[in-house]
């Protein structure tokens, strides 16, 4: 008998043991990669009839892919301020490129951080660099570079670069934090498809595009996306050597579009219509469903809740996003939710409310008046 009592007690005791360490080990790494100015209707994943996205289709198929995905600004800082908070530019007051990050509202890098988890992220422009606070929660943030010719100037960096940094940093959290058992949480930042466009003279395409390869900003700029997703696949094989995208949540969105020609301009994303507030939002990997995709219409204030949601955590204060994941299953419902979304102040003064399947504006001020 006092075998048999304790036999059971060890195995109860491995069972606690693996219960108490499990509870770390099991959490997934996570992937945030965001592109700026990427137009959801130029991605080959979104049906764009030239390849631009091959690595980052192969992750769609696999994944979770939302069709209709909803920026609350088309603008850089505060599109990206509204991703890391899951809260609108009215509520966190980011509404222009030159506005810092408040300390008093939570990022997803905060909340993993103070979850165990060690948090790196990579940027490409000054507008989200820790002078303007989007290193809140950051264990490791690079925004400095040094300037390659050709590729790199004072104000942004190609992919090349920001993955060079990233790959540093990642070897640092290897070599020093990964034998603590904490799982690791990248934000990486390209910022490549905005204007200015390079040539990429090494990238072509198959299929041609008459209609488009007439006009030079448009083939740059679908070279410039072709050029991100290389620099993306090679970001993904390195993680892939290092063993941490076995166990990885992988999500990727955009900030906003861009346009061209259809409302008058060259290019440019300061107002609202469909090709500068629609989106891709791509989730792959660890716990997400494959190969699926959904119709609603949803926030890219949704990501942050849905990462967290994977792991039982939250925010400290009532947030703007949902929970993408657990609220699949209710796509009906999803239907009346109501989105506000504000021109870039700079250009335009206007305010968009969007309810399926109507979207009601109100110009405050005249079209590109400054």
């Amino acid at each position: 008998m006092p075998n048999k009592i304790t036999l059971v007690l060890i195995i109860l005791s491995q069972v606690l043991l693996f219960s108490s360490c499990g509870g770390e080990k099991t959490k997934p790494n996570i992937l945030l990669i965001t592109i700026d100015t990427l137009r959801r209707d130029h991605f080959s994943c979104y049906g764009y009839p030239r390849k631009t996205s091959p690595f980052i289709d192969q992750l769609a198929k696999k994944g979770l892919k939302f069709n209709h995905v909803i920026t609350p600004i088309p603008t850089t800082a505060p599109s990206h301020a509204s991703i890391l908070t899951s809260l609108h530019p009215l509520t966190h007051h980011v509404t222009s490129n030159a506005n810092p990050l408040s300390d008093k509202v939570q990022t997803i890098a905060e909340v993993l951080k103070q979850n165990g988890y060690y948090t790196v992220g990579a940027v490409a422009v000054p507008f989200l660099s820790s002078q303007y606070n989007f290193s809140q929660g950051f264990d490791s943030f690079s925004d400095k570079w040094e300037i390659k010719a050709g590729l790199d100037n004072t104000f942004e960096r190609s992919a090349e670069s920001v993955n060079e940094s990233l790959f540093k940093q990642v070897d640092r959290y290897l070599l020093n934090h990964k034998k603590n058992g904490k799982s690791l949480f990248i934000w990486v930042h390209y910022f490549d498809p905005h204007s200015s466009y390079r040539e990429h003279e090494g990238i072509t395409f198959k299929n041609k595009l008459p209609e488009r390869d007439g006009n030079p900003y448009i083939r740059n700029y679908d070279k410039e996306i072709r050029y991100t997703d290389d620099h993306i696949k090679k970001l993904y094989r390195y993680l892939e050597e290092k063993g941490i995208a076995r166990r990885m949540v992988t999500c990727l969105t955009a900030d906003h579009g861009e346009e061209f020609f259809e409302h008058g301009q060259t290019y440019g994303h300061a107002d609202f219509y469909s090709e500068t507030t629609f989106v891709p939002l791509i989730f792959h990997g660890y716990g997400i469903p494959k190969n699926k995709v959904i119709e609603t219409y949803v926030s890219t204030m949704d990501i942050a809740p849905t990462l967290l949601g994977m792991l039982n955590l939250g925010f400290n204060y009532p947030i703007e996003g949902i929970d993408l994941l657990k609220g699949s299953k209710r796509t009906g419902k999803h239907r009346d939710r109501k989105f506000v979304i504000i021109g870039f102040d700079k250009y335009t003064r206007s305010l968009q409310l969007l309810g399926y399947p109507f979207a009601y504006i109100l110009n405050f001020d005249h079209h590109y008046k400054h």
